[in-house]
């Protein structure tokens, strides 16, 4: 469900402020138990935390594979090498 989506159902998150202090706030109101704030809430905590952190530790651990791949590569590319220099040295 993407955000405009929650915007047209109602979820406007201009609804949810309260006042706090010098009314200079620009949180929501998460104490209130309305389906609502309850969609809002895990719809920010969705959008805002569990997806981004999908995707960091997604490309992060494939950037991990591709380094170890790489390195297995070059390790076994440098012993086949070494294989090959005695019978360079013997002609």
């Amino acid at each position: 469900m993407k955000c405009h989506n929650l915007i047209y159902y109602g979820a406007n998150p201009r609804t949810f402020e309260f006042p706090e202090g010098y009314l200079t706030s620009c949180s929501f109101d998460y104490l209130t138990e309305t389906p609502m704030t309850k969609l809002f809430v895990a719809s920010i905590f969705a959008y805002s935390y569990c997806i981004p952190m999908a995707l960091t530790i997604y490309f992060y651990s494939s950037i991990l594979s591709h380094v170890r791949r790489h390195e297995r590569l070059l390790s076994e590319q440098v012993s086949t090498d070494r294989e090959r220099e005695p019978a360079k040295a013997q002609k």
